[in-house]
């Protein structure tokens, strides 16, 4: 009988795993065993099948629950995969951009400091050019009393910025620089050329009287009145023009003059010339 009920139950060594449905099946098998070898009223097997009834319905329940709480598990546990693994894609891609980063950091500062090198070599530089551009003006201011009045009055505009503490603050290097130039290419350009002139001369009584005055460069000049009654020449010396009356070449510099404008033809004029 026990051997039978053995083999009808599954009970014994090496059982198979059950199913719900097959313990169902032993728990009430082995609820009717109970029933016909005890002795027991029909009501208490009735309860009996109850509870075992009941009993079954929790076992299920709480495998079905196990069952779903498995699956979800398994299921968090793919996505918590994934989650991590995004998470680590999003590091390694954090990380290379703090490498980039730092890379473009220690470039930047390699350039900032040429940068600040080539600052320093520019102010020295600049500081040589000042000292310069302050000798050239220097000389310039020297230079314009020595200039005939015609060109001083030429280059005025520009010889006016010279020198001048208020003028020189709000002058870039640069544009000192071209001021210099200016003047000293206008001078150039002056002494390549014989100027005739319109000024008013003082005369040895005192009086002043309009001449006609001519400049060979800047290295000497000559005058004469429209009456050919009063002539000289001149020459710079080191603060000022000099200037000696001489009538007798007041006819060859009007000559020369009405050379100049196309008056008279071409030829050759004597006039004195002083060398120093």
């Amino acid at each position: 009988m026990n051997r039978s009920l053995s083999e009808k139950t599954g009970c014994g060594k090496g059982h198979p795993k059950f199913s719900p449905s097959g313990v169902r099946r032993w728990l009430v098998g082995l609820a009717v065993v109970g029933l016909l070898f005890s002795p027991v009223r029909a009501s208490d097997t009735a309860e009996m099948l109850e509870t075992i009834r009941t009993t079954t319905e929790k076992w299920v329940e709480t495998q079905r629950i196990l069952s779903k709480e498995k699956r979800d598990f398994t299921l968090a546990k793919e996505l918590l995969a994934e989650r991590i693994a995004l998470l680590e894609r999003e590091i390694e891609s954090f990380e290379n951009k703090i490498r980039e980063a730092d890379a473009g950091i220690a470039e930047a500062d390699r350039k900032r400091n040429e940068m600040l090198e080539e600052k320093d070599r520019l102010l020295d530089a600049v500081s040589v050019l000042k000292k310069l551009v302050d000798q050239m003006e220097e000389r310039v201011c020297g230079l314009l009393e020595r200039l005939p009045e015609p060109l001083r009055e030429h280059v005025k505009p520009l010889s006016q910025r010279l020198g001048k503490a208020t003028e020189l603050s709000r002058l870039s290097l640069s544009e000192r620089f071209q001021n210099v130039i200016g003047i000293l290419n206008e001078v150039d350009k002056f002494h390549k050329e014989i100027t005739a002139a319109s000024e008013i001369r003082t005369l040895p009584d005192g009086t002043s009287q309009e001449v006609a005055a001519v400049y060979v460069g800047i290295s000497c000049g000559y005058f004469s009145n429209p009456a050919q009654s009063v002539g000289g020449f001149g020459f710079p010396d080191e603060n000022r023009w000099n200037w000696t009356f001489k009538p007798e070449i007041a006819g060859s510099v009007s000559d020369l003059i009405a050379i100049l404008k196309n008056e008279k033809t071409a030829s050759y004029i004597l006039l004195p010339l002083t060398i120093q």
